[in-house]
């Protein structure tokens, strides 16, 4: 069950940086790339903006927009270490189980194998000492 939480975590994750990025992307278009090139979208007046200055709300924006996706690539990239992970723990687990039912089920054959043994000792013991009795000899 914890793998298909952090699974769906992850995914989730993922889809929200994909959405962060898409964001950004968009954001860039309309103030225009050429703001972070420290030219304004309106060149045509002869203003320039500066991409660091802190009153320029679409550089603002992008900033917290790249910040975001920062920190979701990294959750990202630390959800998907975690699936593997449990990835790698499940399959060590599910080896040592499948190394113990082998072990297990050689053991019950083995058991039965020599019970077995034993009742055909007894029979074969059994039929000779009726071989040998007074019965058959009459």
């Amino acid at each position: 069950m914890a793998r298909v939480k952090i699974h769906d975590k992850w995914q989730s994750s993922y889809g929200e940086l994909a959405r962060k990025k898409k964001l950004f992307v968009q954001s860039l278009g309309k103030s225009g790339k050429r703001s972070f090139l420290g030219i304004s979208s309106d060149a045509g007046n002869g203003a320039t903006s500066n991409p660091n200055d802190p009153q320029n709300p679409a550089n603002e924006r992008n900033l917290q927009l790249q910040r975001e996706i920062n920190r979701f690539e990294l959750q990202v990239t630390e959800m998907g270490k975690s699936f593997e992970l449990v990835n790698q723990t499940l399959s060590e687990e599910l080896d040592r189980f499948d190394e113990m039912r082998i072990s297990a089920f050689q053991e019950a054959i083995e058991q039965h194998l020599v019970g077995m043994i034993e009742i055909q000792d007894e029979i074969v013991g059994l039929w000779d000492k009726f071989g040998n009795s007074s019965l058959l000899k009459d």
